[in-house]
């Protein structure tokens, strides 16, 4: 996740012509919080301020207001009066699909994941919930083991390492256990007004209520939820030390309650073992409890040779330059450690063994582990970069699918990082 840490005073002093202006909107637009310039401010896209900077030096508060205004209006008219035509194009059928649509995302953008109620308490009941929080924990205790292990790692360094993955780092994913029950869930939905009202009546009412629940532990655990943006399955938050797994994406073929170990393992314990590797990539090292404070400083020089090594050295089957490779780095080691997660978890349930999925009958669990990781990662413009490059980085790879020693998906040498 691109995020920058900042305060209000700092904002205040990157966009001068809303200087001393930052702390008052705060207060109007959430009176129930105690604002200070000392308050942090976290800023998911850093051109973000450059570009409400030049919007404030151009424009007055009052005409910055009939702006936004203008804006709400053009885009929720056309509802007012029923008319899709007026904002969208298309025959009566698709106009009918975008109705739905963008209704369905209004309700959301303000009542996060209750429209999707229904299908997430059938779907992740206690059990299956219980099971996402078990592959979690199974991938941090191998990130701790490969620490522990490591001869090359400093003491002092292991030490940070261990913290960092450790009880601290969670997983930001499902709603709180109240969302899944009905009773539970309608006490936290009873302040909203009944639409009764017109649209706007409505809209702004709903955005009071909306506003109380930001002061409210509820809000952190259920109305902050969302399905997703449909882009980024699964992040990592440098400043939070925090594992971020879309809600919307623990969907085949990233998660199937009904899969094998080896699926599972191998496509969303994948993605959550590399978003957990950015705790120690080169920007997590620069990262204590939240504040810029770099702490891989003993061994430093064995740590960036080793994220620098050439991933596609000694050839293989997809194109493309080093440097484009090289991003796929912590993939590379979040396949590894999920793969040494996934052994462990088949040697707890020993019926894992006699699982197939349906026609997959004639392959291993340790073919399938791969398969699944792979296909997560086809697109219409992939290189196959994203899956050629990790998967022979694996030695594990080439033992299960039998590859030659002079394969190009069975190197010689391959860059470990433990």
């Amino acid at each position: 996740m691109d995020e920058t840490k900042t305060t209000l005073k700092d904002i205040d002093e990157r966009t001068p012509s809303g200087k001393d202006k930052w702390e008052e909107y705060m207060k109007e637009t959430f009176p129930d919080f105690g604002w200070r310039p000392t308050d942090v401010v976290l800023i998911q896209h850093p051109a973000i301020l450059d570009n409400v900077g030049h919007l404030l030096e151009s424009m007055s508060d009052e005409s910055l207001r009939l702006g936004i205004a203008w804006v709400l209006l053009r885009l929720t008219f056309w509802t007012i009066v029923g008319n899709p035509h007026l904002r969208f194009e298309g025959s009566a059928a698709e106009l009918d699909v975008r109705v739905k649509l963008t209704c369905l995302s209004h309700v959301a953008s303000t009542f996060g994941l209750v429209v999707s109620h229904g299908h997430l308490r059938k779907r992740f009941t206690d059990g299956v919930r219980f099971f996402l929080g078990t592959v979690f924990n199974d991938v941090k205790v191998k990130y701790q083991k490969g620490f522990t292990d490591s001869g090359w790692i400093d003491e002092s360094v292991k030490t940070k390492l261990r913290a960092k993955i450790s009880e601290s780092l969670n997983l930001d994913s499902l709603p709180g256990s109240e969302f899944f029950s009905n009773f539970a869930i309608a006490a936290m939905y009873k302040d909203f007004p009944n639409a009764t009202s017109s649209f706007f009546d409505n809209f702004v009412n709903i955005a009071k209520s909306f506003r109380k629940k930001l002061s409210s532990d509820n809000f952190v655990t259920t109305f902050s939820k969302s399905l997703g943006d449909g882009r980024v399955a699964t992040s990592y938050s440098y400043y939070y030390n925090s594992v971020y797994f879309a809600v919307g994406a623990l969907e085949p073929p990233l998660f199937d309650v009904d899969s094998t170990f080896s699926s599972t393992y191998g496509s969303m314990g994948t993605l959550m073992a590399t978003s957990m590797a950015r705790a120690f990539d080169e920007r997590g090292i620069a990262y204590d409890k939240g504040e810029v404070a770099p702490w891989w400083i003993a061994g430093r020089e064995d740590y960036e040779r080793r994220v620098k090594c050439d991933l596609k050295a000694n050839g293989s089957r997809s194109s493309g330059d080093a440097a484009r490779a090289s991003t796929l780095y912590w993939s590379a080691l979040g396949l590894r450690t999920s793969y040494d997660a996934y052994r462990s978890a088949i040697k707890v349930d020993k019926t894992v063994d006699i699982l197939r999925m349906k026609g997959l009958e004639e392959y291993t669990d340790d073919q399938v582990f791969f398969m699944s990781y792979c296909l997560m990662t086809c697109a219409v413009d992939s290189n196959g970069d994203a899956c050629n490059v990790p998967v022979r980085q694996s030695s594990k790879f080439a033992v299960a699918f039998k590859c030659s020693d002079k394969a190009p998906m069975n190197p010689k040498e391959r860059c470990p990082f433990f």
